[in-house]
């Protein structure tokens, strides 16, 4: 497995994961409806569009595997929430359900933490999904609770919680 800055022609793969995470991790929270409509096209547009910036915003790190190509993604950058006071904000980190629990979540995390570090941001957090079992892995990872807030995800209300770092890597 090889944890890598993200370039242009991994759009494609990282779209994958997105939408076949999102259907994995959030049946059950989010209504079957919303998670059918999600296509792999729109979030590829999505992707190329960061992957192409002039200058990078957000640093997009993947997980590739040797056979089976792109099977985890994490993107960064500066906190969309500056009232929360930390200084950079995890985006998006999924990996292919059939992936997890083999060390891929921690590579992306270590990996994007560093890179906050050597660009000058030294705390972080992310926006979770109430339910979202991924949240154990932040809270071992070393996040803790900061608020929560309701979040409309298609037609559904749900809950999000921001969990902080204080210290990136």
């Amino acid at each position: 497995m090889k944890i890598r800055i993200a370039v242009p022609a991994d759009a494609q793969g990282i779209a994958e994961v997105h939408v076949a995470s999102w259907r994995s991790t959030y049946r059950g929270i989010v209504s079957d409806a919303y998670l059918a409509q999600l296509n792999t096209e729109s979030k590829k547009e999505f992707w190329e569009s960061q992957l192409n910036l002039p200058e990078a915003k957000e640093f997009i790190f993947v997980a590739e595997h040797e056979t089976d190509g792109i099977v985890g993604f994490i993107s960064g950058g500066k906190t969309r929430e500056p009232e929360l006071v930390y200084g950079a904000e995890i985006y998006a980190v999924y990996i292919l359900q059939s992936m997890q629990q083999q060390g891929i979540g921690t590579g992306l995390f270590q990996a994007l933490s560093r890179a906050f570090k050597r660009n000058g941001y030294t705390s972080m957090m992310l926006w979770v999904i109430e339910g979202n079992p991924s949240t154990a892995f932040y809270k071992k990872m070393g996040g803790q609770e900061v608020v929560k807030r309701g979040i409309k995800v298609g037609h559904d209300e749900l809950s999000e919680i921001a969990l902080g770092w204080k210290h990136t890597e």
